[in-house]
């Protein structure tokens, strides 16, 4: 348990009120960020899937295996050998795959990628 004070000048917080914080702890690093949707737990491990191009046909559903940092809203924390910035990661259908299942990425709601899909993995500070 961590004690601390905060100023209050909005009155967003009420006298005693619990709030839930992150406290860095290490020095600041690159981290790679992918939807909470993405992660899938099953008997391979905490994976997610990245839609690979091939030189002929669909892009193929290739599964990465991460390790989870931490969670943010919406947003995980990996951390994953393979994984890269930009890559494409599956977020609906997922659940169906199985490793190099052909799929065709798709816009969903202008952000994620559904029915075998991706949608892009993000580069940024540790310091969220």
């Amino acid at each position: 348990t961590l004690v601390g004070e905060a100023q209050n000048t909005e009155g967003a917080l009420a006298a005693g009120q619990s709030v839930i914080g992150w406290v860095p702890t290490g020095a600041v690093a690159e981290h790679t960020i992918v939807p909470t949707d993405a992660v899938l737990r099953n008997e391979m491990g905490t994976i997610v899937y990245v839609a690979r191009a091939q030189e002929e046909g669909p892009a193929q559903a290739i599964p990465m295996n991460i390790s989870v940092l931490f969670e943010l809203p919406g947003r995980v924390v990996v951390a994953g050998s393979g994984l890269r910035a930009g890559d494409q990661v599956v977020v609906e259908g997922k659940e169906r795959l199985y490793p190099t299942a052909p799929i065709i990425p798709m816009l969903v709601d202008g952000e994620g990628l559904a029915a075998g899909g991706a949608v892009g993995a993000d580069e940024a500070a540790g310091d969220d």
